[in-house]
């Protein structure tokens, strides 16, 4: 295992709190757009295959003699991060996330289907609880979410970074937005960032902020300043000085929510959603019906999918909830592959293009192109064409 916990807990609580300052974000100091951070950048300072995070079997859920019936609760048992209680930046995001009970409230209820998943992987990954928490930070865990820094979904990657931890983007699918695909992701690169900054992890978080390689030039300089290199005593971007305050208060407020007068959401460490295979594309509302929840269920646990369909090319799977995965795949079973989206026969019209075509239909000239077996552009008016459609009004699918 990379990370020894003991020495890491050491090393954090010696250094991981040392301080030049309050660490409070400066208000003259505008928040970094992440988009022009160097790349490539792990690349740049790790070797890719130096780490493959070690899955390891879920414990009972009975260890150690306790029993986490909260996934929230499960998370805090795992919390291993600093406290830094001396850092003013910290017990004010704290105050502050404990004063808006009903914004919390919506948090608790968007990372509902989620958690219990994130708490599996984290302990499969034998990472710190605390990480449950960084969406908090990042979107409001919300898949929507997109920065001005075009970072987007619940774990804010840019295009570039979500490329290349195999984060699938286009016009059908965009793998940042899907909950499922990016935890993945975001957990292997925060597993690399652990390495790289030899298990301090809130130089990781850092990283993960503002980029490595930013963190790396402030480590450099401050050592050759004769100054520590600890997180607080790093000259950072306002938004990365601040990230990581909100992360450490909110774990604050998950430990003791009864001395912030909050109380945690029962939310029950069972899983919320099974992963059903498709064949095929897919029309989501053909998902609902099959699976019988409502669209609005649909697009909260498949988020990534930007379409009325799934991507043709996939991934080709559906996320649904757990007692409904089993009615869904009996239903995809006796659907024929040909009968999962709407097809029309459009006669080509005189002035007529395939990116016309695609536009009036919601769809793409590739797919097109490749359902009638075309090899270029070319079509001739009176001919015909088999076009995949959405099955219901554009206006019942969530974009």
């Amino acid at each position: 295992m990379i990370y020894r916990v003991a020495a890491t807990l050491l090393l954090l609580l010696l250094a991981g709190c040392a301080t030049t300052g309050s660490g409070t974000p400066d208000p003259a100091e505008s928040a970094m757009d992440r988009s022009v951070a160097a790349e490539p950048r792990i690349a740049e300072t790790i070797d890719e295959h130096l780490y493959v995070p070690k899955l390891q079997p879920l414990p009972d859920s009975e260890a150690n003699g306790h029993v986490h019936e909260n996934a929230w609760e499960r998370l805090t048992h795992r919390f291993v991060l600093p406290e830094c209680s001396d850092q003013e930046a910290n017990l004010d995001w704290a105050e502050w996330y404990a004063a808006r009970p009903d914004y919390m409230g919506r948090i608790f209820k968007r990372a509902q289907p989620w958690i219990h998943y994130i708490a599996d992987e984290l302990e499969r990954r034998d990472m710190p609880g605390e990480l449950a928490l960084l969406p908090i930070v990042e979107s409001a865990y919300d898949p929507f979410a997109y920065s001005s820094g075009r970072a987007l979904g619940p774990w804010q990657f840019i295009s570039a970074t979500g490329k290349r931890y195999g984060l699938k983007q286009n016009w059908w699918y965009d793998g940042r937005r899907d909950v499922w695909a990016s935890t993945d992701a975001a957990l292997r690169y925060l597993n690399d960032l652990g390495v790289l900054f030899d298990g301090d992890w809130l130089l990781a978080l850092a990283g993960y902020n503002s980029g490595e390689n930013r963190v790396l030039r402030q480590m450099k300089k401050n050592r050759a300043a004769g100054k520590p290199v600890d997180f607080w005593s790093l000259k950072l971007p306002a938004e990365t000085r601040g990230n990581v305050p909100k992360l450490l208060a909110l774990s604050r407020i998950m430990t003791d929510p009864a001395a912030y007068s909050l109380e945690l959401p029962e939310i029950p460490d069972v899983p919320y959603f099974d992963i059903v295979p498709l064949d095929g594309q897919v029309d989501l509302a053909l998902l609902a019906d099959l699976s019988g929840v409502g669209m609005d269920e649909i697009y909260a646990l498949n988020p990534g999918y930007n379409r009325w369909a799934t991507d043709p090319d996939g991934p080709h799977r559906a996320l649904v909830p757990s007692d409904h995965a089993g009615r869904l795949s009996a239903g995809l079973a006796a659907t024929p592959s040909d009968a999962r989206v709407k097809w029309v026969r459009y006669r080509i019209r005189s002035g007529d293009s395939l990116i016309v075509i695609a536009d009036r239909h919601d769809t793409t000239p590739e797919v097109v192109r490749k359902v009638n077996g075309l090899r270029g552009n070319t079509i001739r008016a009176g001919d015909h064409l088999m076009i995949p459609t959405a099955s219901k009004d554009l206006a019942l699918y969530t974009q």
